[in-house]
């Protein structure tokens, strides 16, 4: 009879996965000495930690890295936006692991741009603050938005993003509205921004000089967006040294259809004879 020793076999290592993301959050209210700093912890992949609302926060991770784990800052000749705060205005500092690299940073939510757009969610949630989370979570995107971030900086997109004009069924109201026949053979699609804003932009002239490049700028508004929405598009372009042209279309949408198109101001390049 043959005897046969069996010995247990090595057990594959069972270590837990490393998480991917970690975040540490401190939440300071109150003036002076009686400001009080509470602490959570955020982990992401598998989802975890003390912070309120985190699956939800971990979905905003998901969807902009950037701005909650290691946000811009002000390149050289870049606009730093600061608000004037007061010394009531809580302070929110973070510090976010990423794969085993770490980013700390810190501010008042809802303050200075870029680069703390995050703090405003990771406020909402400490807070537990659903109604907030929203629209500080659409402003998310400013912090990401590459023509946000060149220089020189375009203001007035950069204001319209923060205020959370930068929203789904506006893009969709300036799609329509671009396409419109009067703005399309222009080429408005490609040529104005895709949300509320203004941006630099290159008109291709005609006229005596068919083919000219000049560099202007292309701005929209929406008004009114949840009822009959005025959208206007706006090109502006140097004429003399120091001055400007412009020509604005107006266009009304409704129900995702357009409606009419006005325009006012000089002849846009595009259509010189």
């Amino acid at each position: 009879m043959l005897a046969v020793a069996v010995g247990a076999s090595a057990q594959p290592s069972r270590r837990a996965p490393r998480t991917a993301v970690s975040v540490q959050i401190g939440v300071a209210s109150g003036v002076a000495a009686k400001r009080r700093t509470r602490s959570y912890v955020l982990t992401c992949g598998p989802t975890g930690g003390t912070l309120p609302l985190a699956h939800r926060v971990c979905e905003d991770v998901r969807l902009h890295p950037r701005a909650m784990l290691d946000p811009p800052i002000a390149a050289p000749g870049q606009a730093r936006i600061v608000c004037a705060g007061g010394p009531w205005m809580p302070l929110v500092s973070v510090r976010a692991t990423r794969n085993g690299v770490t980013r700390a940073f810190s501010g008042s939510p809802g303050c200075d741009w870029p680069g703390n757009q995050s703090l405003s969610v990771y406020y909402d949630a400490a807070m537990r603050d659903p109604g907030h989370l929203p629209t500080d979570e659409l402003e998310l995107r400013c912090d990401e938005a590459p023509l946000l971030l060149a220089v020189p900086t375009p203001l007035a997109s950069v204001v319209a993003c923060r205020h959370g004009l930068w929203t789904p069924h506006a893009e969709r109201l300036i799609r329509v509205a671009a396409h419109a026949p009067e703005l399309a053979a222009l080429g408005a699609p490609a040529l104005f921004p895709h949300d509320v804003g203004v941006l630099p932009c290159v008109i291709h002239a005609g006229g005596a000089y068919p083919g000219r490049r000049l560099s202007s700028s292309c701005g929209v508004t929406v008004r009114r967006p949840w009822a009959t929405a005025t959208v206007s598009f706006t090109e502006a372009w140097p004429t003399t040294p120091g001055n400007t042209a412009r020509h604005t279309w107006h266009v009304e949408v409704r129900h995702g259809r357009v409606l009419s198109v006005t325009q006012d101001g000089a002849a846009p390049p595009q259509t010189w004879p």
